[in-house]
């Protein structure tokens, strides 16, 4: 369902005065009338206050006041007033009140680009954009946005930007659509440079994944980094056992991970794919068995997950495995450390989940080392 809220009376304060004893004067006011977009405009103020005799309007445009017990009064200049309505009785009791009214202003105008909901199934990828254009006559200030998962609960704090300063802005996010969640609501609240607020809301529909899901296979391994052509840097997942470069070469279609190192303000320890710049600038320079002589530099993709060992533990078949590996887009991933849990699709199509057991060696004193995994990979 579309839900905006155009706020245009933003607040209000009561200040009281007594000047003897109370006797439960009220003081209050509304308006109304069509002035949300256009000059000159005509507001109609109700009085709503109980128990006053006599009325003082200071409209806030530097006009004379009023002491009428419900006026009308003409703005002839776009801007944000702020209206103040003085009260007193026969005691001589005397209280006011102040409200803020936004005239010939329009308010932020928040458009997505799949419409106002959306419908996908676990899994899948999806992409929230959000287009905000502030009324001509001022900028955007700020633009927030709130995430809640399902239907109860709260909403958490996602992004904020201030003082943007320009009339138009675009919010992107892109997500993987999580499981166990029947919708997302994102709310996203613009608030122009005169303190004008839009809020509208987004909701994305979530369907169950078809399955049913498949059981995994589970596959421990080693890969050296010794100098030079002296380790096995290299693991095919399809054979199951690690090369060194001149073996690797032989079989470079069944090539799909190269360990090693860069110094550590490169990234330290990786996990590449054969055709990364990484793998390049470690293992282009091994003579006749170098990567540019070989055949094929497969393109496996990496991601690190957010996941703790004890996830992959859990990890019983392909629905973890189909939900971290759906949005890869990196041939290496740089500064891997005991626990990590990275993300993997081979150029064949493989997925699968590795769990960083150790990492030894370094980069600068070119000792050897090991990268020592296991990892959860899908039929």
């Amino acid at each position: 369902m579309k839900k905006v809220l155009y706020i245009t009376a933003l607040s209000f304060v009561a200040i009281i005065f007594n000047g003897c004893k109370k006797t439960g004067l009220v003081v209050d006011f509304s308006f109304d009338g069509n002035f949300a977009t256009s000059v000159p405009a005509e507001v109609h103020f109700h009085n709503k206050s109980d128990g006053a005799i006599n009325y003082t309007w200071d409209f806030g445009d530097a006009s004379s006041s009023s002491n009428e017990k419900d006026p009308v009064h003409i703005y002839t200049k776009k801007n944000i007033y702020k209206v103040t309505l003085s009260v007193s009785n026969s005691a001589g009791e005397f209280k006011k009140i102040t409200k803020t009214i936004s005239v010939g202003l329009t308010p932020p105008v928040i458009t997505f680009a799949n419409g106002d909901s959306a419908s996908k199934k676990e899994f899948e990828s999806f992409s929230l954009e959000a287009i905000i254009h502030s009324d001509s006559s001022t900028t955007l200030k700020s633009v927030i946005v709130y995430e809640k998962m399902g239907n109860t609960g709260s909403s958490n704090l996602i992004a904020s930007y201030t003082n943007i300063g320009m009339v138009k802005y675009s919010y992107q996010k892109h997500i993987i659509v999580p499981v166990l969640v029947s919708q997302i609501t994102y709310k996203i609240q613009a608030t122009d440079a005169k303190g004008i607020t839009t809020i509208k809301n987004f909701t994305l529909f979530i369907n169950p994944a078809s399955g049913p899901w498949q059981n995994i296979h589970t596959q421990a391994g080693t890969i050296d980094n010794e100098f030079q052509n002296l380790g096995k840097q290299f693991w095919s997942v399809n054979n199951t056992t690690n090369y060194n470069s001149q073996s690797a070469k032989n079989i470079a279609s069944d090539i799909d991970f190269a360990f090693g190192h860069r110094s550590a303000t490169n990234g330290g320890a990786l996990l590449a794919a054969p055709n990364s710049a990484d793998a390049k600038m470690l293992y282009d320079n091994v003579g006749s068995y170098k990567l540019s002589t070989w055949s094929v530099l497969n393109n496996t993709l990496f991601k690190l997950t957010n996941l703790a060992a004890s996830d992959y533990a859990a990890c019983n078949n392909d629905s973890m495995i189909l939900y971290n590996t759906a949005d890869l887009t990196s041939n290496s991933n740089r500064g891997i450390q005991k626990d990590a849990i990275i993300a993997f699709v081979t150029a064949s199509g493989k997925r699968g989940l590795l769990w960083v057991k150790s990492v030894s060696g370094n980069f600068e004193t070119q000792l050897a080392g090991s990268l020592v995994f296991e990892y959860k990979i899908m039929p």
